[in-house]
């Protein structure tokens, strides 16, 4: 019976990192969230090279992770600012708990209603769960367009950490140029 239960609560937290992200809104373990007062301060925040491409491993083991980072194991801090990004995305993959990751080097960014100035040369990251703010195979294939990202500005706490942003709606990824 023991066992049974195990087996339950296992497949339980697999399946919760198989669902949209939950914000845990503190660190356990990871990197603090960078301090953004005002809309204008996430420039300071951005990062000046694309963050690590997501691994064969850690695609496949998303659904694993996942609930680890909504108890802020290297979790998701929203800021509760609304932010949209264009840029050209330089990598991206979808991962076992359906998260569509893609990195940008960025164009424009606007926090709320804040347009930050010289934000070429920086990238951010955009995770974008597909059961809430599905993007069709044929766009994810596309290869180094122009999109625009748009949702929720979020802290990331996995390595040294890093700004996302996490769309919410169907409509929030849309391809500007095909190249």
């Amino acid at each position: 019976m023991a066992q049974i239960k195990r087996l339950l609560l296992a497949v339980c937290l697999s399946l919760t990192g198989c669902a949209a992200p939950r914000y845990c809104n503190h660190q356990i373990i990871g990197a603090k969230p960078c301090a953004i007062p005002h809309p204008a301060d996430a420039k300071c925040c951005l990062s000046k090279k694309p963050d690590r491409p997501v691994g064969l491993i850690a695609a496949a083991g998303g659904c694993l992770t996942t609930p680890f980072k909504a108890a802020g194991i290297s979790g998701w801090t929203d800021y509760g600012y609304k932010a949209e990004a264009i840029g050209r995305v330089v990598q991206s993959r979808l991962s076992s708990d359906r998260f569509f990751t893609v990195d940008l080097a960025l164009q424009s960014l606007r926090v709320d209603h804040t347009l930050l100035r010289k934000v070429s040369g920086r990238f951010i990251r955009a995770e974008i769960y597909q059961g809430q703010a599905p993007v069709p195979s044929h766009l994810r294939a596309l290869c180094e367009p122009v999109v625009s990202i748009r949702g929720k500005l979020v802290w990331d706490g996995d390595g040294d950490g890093h700004l996302e942003i996490h769309p919410q709606h169907a409509g929030d990824y849309r391809v500007i140029s095909k190249r």
